[in-house]
């Protein structure tokens, strides 16, 4: 597919949904995730969430573009790593990572005075929206965390249709610090070799409280059971 004659786009992903628009209109238009579809940063329904791409894109009349996607600052995980020593700081970096309540996790960094701040996000989330675009023609080029953008951040916080274009053209710039690009994978060290455990899907809090709750129940039954003899 040739995406050279496709015009470009910016997609400014927040924990609700994202504001939209594409080089060449005259607004910037929005949709909100569905509880059926994204719910505190997880994809619930990646069917759901397509179908909502599917409508937003029908009612919006938007043709096939190239999409930058910026990453809003509630969707980012950060944490200072203060350890000088490399070998250290990957240890500490893939142990941070590893304990983020998502099973793929796209993540960058950048140098401090006495270590490394790490910046993290569920892949999933814009993964699953770079599929849904990609089915109706269009293409996700880049993932950029807002912290990336500088001074520019001014921009994104006033999106309108001409703020939008000047991050548009800044995009080449940017590009080299996409996380889909980077995407930096810490190899496990001895004591971080995959189990059977960690292999699994991480899942959410909330499925260990419907646990508890459900062990609760249970045993509210059983005594009334005991008690009815």
């Amino acid at each position: 597919m040739d995406f050279s004659k496709k015009q470009p786009a910016l997609l400014y992903l927040d924990v609700n949904g994202f504001y939209f628009y594409e080089s060449g209109t005259s607004s910037v238009v929005s949709m909100g995730f569905l509880p059926e579809s994204v719910k505190d940063m997880d994809v619930i329904n990646p069917t759901t969430l397509e179908n909502q791409v599917k409508a937003f894109i029908e009612q919006g009349k938007i043709t096939p573009c190239n999409i930058s996607i910026i990453l809003s600052p509630n969707l980012i995980f950060e944490k200072e790593i203060l350890v000088t020593d490399v070998e250290k700081q990957k240890v500490e970096i893939a142990h941070y990572l590893d304990n983020l309540p998502f099973e793929n996790v796209a993540s960058s960094d950048t140098p401090l005075e006495k270590g490394v701040k790490v910046f993290a996000v569920n892949e999933e989330l814009f993964t699953s929206l770079h599929t849904a675009f990609s089915k109706f023609g269009s293409a996700v080029e880049n993932v950029i965390l807002y912290s990336s953008l500088g001074n520019d951040a001014q921009l994104i916080n006033n999106l309108t249709p001409e703020n939008a274009n000047l991050l548009i053209k800044k995009m080449d710039k940017l590009k080299q610090l996409s996380l889909l690009k980077q995407r930096p994978k810490t190899t496990p060290t001895p004591e971080q070799k995959p189990t059977e455990a960690t292999a699994k899907k991480k899942q959410s809090p909330r499925i260990y409280v419907m646990a508890v709750f459900l062990l609760v129940l249970l045993g509210i039954l059983g005594y009334m059971l005991l008690t009815l003899k």
